[in-house]
């Protein structure tokens, strides 16, 4: 495919045609220039000195206004702080000493007149207050030093590597790449969070963050989201296994076709834009294609030397250490991060001063080189090297409901010595080149391994009483577990002793993908032809080991006993590959495509071995009408997939009786879109239909599995979900004040079409009509602000409705807590490099039931408050 794709360069190279010498950079490629409708640069024009503008010229088509039009007589002068009377068409006469009364000089002859963007002035007036000269800052953004139009041979020399600091890296191209506005030309459900989005609220629980935006579910399970459970449009949230994971396009879950549970996810600190595609939108990215795609898009290495720093302290010694430094010049840059990120926790255990916080790092070494910025055909190469590590002392151990409404944030003596441990690798070389405006590829070769180890409690010693059990109903026979549980009583028999279970997983997940674009027009129709392949390979060995305890006064006891319960290998093989194809005329955008999935799962355990292979082929269409400038309809089909993964247990046969099979769905919506980013507007309503013809579920220790079924799949036939996303966003002005209100909703319904009973805990006995499990029915958002260019605040009130913890219809089955969390964020920018800021969550310190998954009640994070400070560099 590669090789097919350069064949095509020569071909794309004679469509754009010879450059005219006249013309500044006519045959650079575009600095923005990315796979999916990015925007020119606004610097792009700074270049090379820009031409004289002649009086009734109009801006190129599609450059904004601000960059390609010339101002009117006297703006560039005005905006610049100097006069502006001498128009710029009537030059004095050759060999004038001295202007007409009233008419400043003309430009020397070795200077050039040019046009100064909005951002352009912004940083001349920076640098005024740095003590710089208005002259030597507008020769910097003009890009003066590469050389006057009357300059001799010797200047040009001088200034061969000076050129404009946005020419010096191409931005970044991730999975699409775009701004807000043009989602217009998308023919299906997006959204975005930027980074000034993420910033104003300074969140670091990935849950906090992902509830800004519709069609998302959630469910809180540590109180920091260190192992966050996301969902799509109805998809099961448990460790986010139904949605397809990136960071910066590349996928980031320890195994995301073996063992899709994601017990790994970055650090939000360390992103600046999040990406969350649904609909026909999400063909492109796969596995997982039913719910969606979210990625997260890091930092990129900066075009000048910058820095900064964010430190911030709160309750229950919760502190954040970032630091950040890199630099470019015209041939190469690098980028280097570090994240330090820790708390004591809030809970407390019983007989026990061990605290229940965290400690997570993240370091991350980013460099490229690149060819010629100026020359027509541009290569990147960029090599990004990470490593991360956590320790925690989290459990899966809750509380009984009464102890939970007496005391949220306790923890039983049995979860004393819980503990999990994990360290990752990630290496990444990515090639980008851009032949022109036209023909954009991106390569990337990857490569992630992490290694973990989970030590928790696990069961008792008579296996017929389950934890969940025990604690929903803590009566009777039960009551003398839960009296051993809590450390008030000691355990008296082997029936009575706990088993604490060391969970260790090595996760491997390696491969190469590479999506290109060809864009071209014929007359008024725009075309856009965009093919992508991956070859990727994922395994995961579980070495799963149990250990025998005592209670005694509270405190457990290892007994020296041990039990392998599981030492197995779960492998997969994928090829998938996508091509769509765009096309717009006159407001009406068409965006059919297919996606193909081969996917071959392995999984082994001794001597017995299971395999199997799939394939699907994945239509969709995606449509998009422009009625006015900002107002738009949408609609789009596509099939879905979800893959297979094989696990053999210790207690399954060599082979099933029957080969599980991918879950698969026909999935529609339509909406309607109005958006206005530079006013701060936008309004959306979207409706969406998934039609599974075979919903499956994996088990997982979190969701209650025991080790004889872990990670195998469950079938829960045909299921039907159907829901409405809302956005309402608006930005008000009053005088030198902003006030940004913003509103989003999510509906959701489900149904089970059949009756059965299913191994899966999270299902249980199914009839027909029942509705999912862990989705709310209800869920909204409402942001308000205050902004001034120095100060401002936010407040955000959240609501998540009711969840069922199974499948069951009406008033039936156990439910967790409906709830409204309230967080109030406030910010002041002391200079120009200096901003502070403060955080309070959950102001009414509501601490609802947010999971009894898969032991027992635990509660959301309380009442917390932090300060930090954010210095630039």
């Amino acid at each position: 495919m590669v090789v097919a794709l350069l064949v095509m360069a020569p071909w794309v190279a004679s469509a754009q045609g010879t450059p005219d010498a006249g013309t500044p950079d006519a045959g650079a490629p575009d600095g923005d220039a990315g796979l999916e409708g990015e925007t020119p640069s606004e610097d792009a024009e700074g270049d090379a000195p820009a031409e004289e503008p002649v009086e009734g010229d109009a801006p190129a088509e599609d450059v904004p206004a601000e960059v390609g039009e010339a101002p009117a007589e006297g703006e560039q002068d005005e905006a610049a702080g100097e006069p502006s009377e001498a128009p710029v068409e009537e030059p004095p006469p050759a060999g004038d000493d001295e202007p007409p009364p009233g008419q400043d000089p003309p430009p020397a002859e070795d200077e050039e007149l040019f046009v100064l963007t909005e951002e352009e002035l912004e940083e001349i007036e920076e640098a005024e207050a740095e003590g710089a000269s208005l002259e030597e800052a507008a020769a910097g953004e003009a890009g003066e030093a590469e050389g006057d139009a009357g300059a001799g041979d010797e200047d040009e020399d001088e200034g061969e590597d000076d050129v404009d600091e946005e020419d010096l890296t191409l931005r970044e191209v991730v999975v699409v790449g775009y701004q807000e506005e043009d989602l217009l030309r998308l023919g299906g459900s997006a959204q975005t969070l930027g980074q000034e989005q993420l910033e104003q609220l300074e969140y670091d629980d990935p849950h906090s963050v992902l509830l800004q935006v519709p069609g998302v579910y959630v469910r809180t399970e540590d109180g920091f989201g260190l192992r966050p459970n996301i969902g799509l449009r109805g998809g099961n949230p448990e460790r986010s296994k139904k949605i397809t994971l990136m960071e910066d396009g590349v996928l980031f879950g320890p195994a995301p076709y073996a063992a899709p549970a994601a017990y790994y996810f970055p650090l939000m600190t360390r992103m600046v834009g999040v990406e969350v595609f649904k609909g026909p939108s999400a063909l492109l990215y796969g596995p997982q294609t039913i719910g969606g795609a979210l990625n997260l898009l890091s930092r990129t290495i900066p075009t000048r030397p910058e820095g900064g720093m964010d430190l911030s302290w709160g309750l229950y010694n919760t502190r954040k250490l970032h630091l950040h430094y890199g630099a470019s010049n015209r041939w190469g840059g690098f980028l280097f991060e570090a994240l330090d990120v820790a708390s004591d926790g809030f809970k407390e255990i019983d007989s026990s001063n061990r605290d229940t916080g965290f400690h997570r790092s993240d370091f991350m070494l980013r460099g490229f080189l690149q060819t010629d910025p100026d020359e027509r055909l541009y290569q990147r190469l960029e090599l990004k090297l990470g490593f991360q590590r956590e320790r925690s002392n989290e459990t899966y151990l809750g509380l009984s409901d009464a102890d939970f409404e007496a005391d949220p944030n306790r923890r039983y003596a049995a979860s004393a010595d819980d503990r999990m441990k994990w360290w990752r690798t990630q290496v990444q070389l990515t090639w980008r080149l851009e032949l022109g405006e036209r023909f954009q590829m991106v390569t990337d070769v990857y490569r992630h391994d992490l290694e973990r180890s989970w030590l928790r409690f696990n069961r008792f010693g008579d296996q017929s009483q389950t934890p969940r059990e025990v604690l929903l109903s803590p009566t009777g026979v039960r009551a003398v577990f839960y009296d051993v549980l809590r450390g008030v009583e000691d355990s008296a028999s082997a029936e009575e002793n706990i088993w604490l279970i060391d969970n260790a997983r090595r996760f491997v997940s390696q491969g190469g993908q590479t999506r290109a674009r060809l864009h071209f027009e014929t007359g008024v129709v725009d075309h856009d032809i965009e093919v992508g392949l991956r070859f990727h390979q994922d395994e995961v060995r579980r070495e799963h080991t149990e250990y025998e305890h005592l209670m005694r006064s509270g405190e457990l006891v290892p007994t020296g006993d041990s039990n392998l319960v599981t030492d197995n290998l779960s492998w997969a093989f994928a090829f998938a590959g996508y091509l769509t194809y765009g096309i717009e005329v006159a407001g009406l955008t068409l965006s059919p495509g297919v996606r193909t999935e081969v996917v071959k799962t392995r999984g082994e355990s001794g001597d017995r071995e299971v395999s199997q292979v799939d394939a699907m082929v994945l239509p969709g269409l995606g449509a998009n009408y422009r009625i006015a400038e900002h107002l738009s309809v949408l609609a789009g089909v596509h099939r879905g997939f979800s893959p297979v993964s094989l696990s053999i247990g210790p207690t399954e046969p060599a082979e099933p009786e029957a080969a599980p099979q991918p879950e698969t769905s026909i999935s529609y919506e339509a909406g309607v879109r109005y958006q206005d980013g530079e006013r701060g507007r936008h309004l959306e309503l979207v409706g969406f239909v998934n039609d599974y013809q075979n919903l499956t579920g994996t088990c997982t220790f979190s969701s209650g599995c025991t080790s004889g079924v872990l990670d195998r799949q469950f079938e829960g036939g045909e299921v039907l979900v159907w829901g409405v996303e809302a956005v309402a966003s608006w930005t008000f002005e009053a005088g030198d004040f902003a006030i940004p209100l913003r509103l989003t909703y999510t509906y959701t319904g489900s149904r089970f079409q059949s009756s059965f009973s299913s191994g899966d805990p999270t299902w249980g006995d199914v009839r027909e009509g029942d509705a999912l499990p862990y989705v709310p029915e209800h869920q909204g958002q409402l942001q308000a602000g205050l902004e001034h260019e120095v100060a401002g605040g936010r407040v955000v009130a959240t609501y998540v409705g009711e969840m069922r913890e199974e499948a069951g219809q009406g008033d039936e089955g156990v439910f967790t807590d409906d709830y409204v969390m309230v967080d109030v964020v406030a910010w002041w920018q002391t200079t120009e490099r200096l901003r502070v800021y403060t955080r309070a969550e959950n102001v009414l310190n509501q601490q609802p039931i947010a999971s009894r998954r898969p032991f027992g009640a635990r509660p959301t994070r309380p009442f917390t408050v932090y300060a930090g400070v954010k210095v630039d560099f």
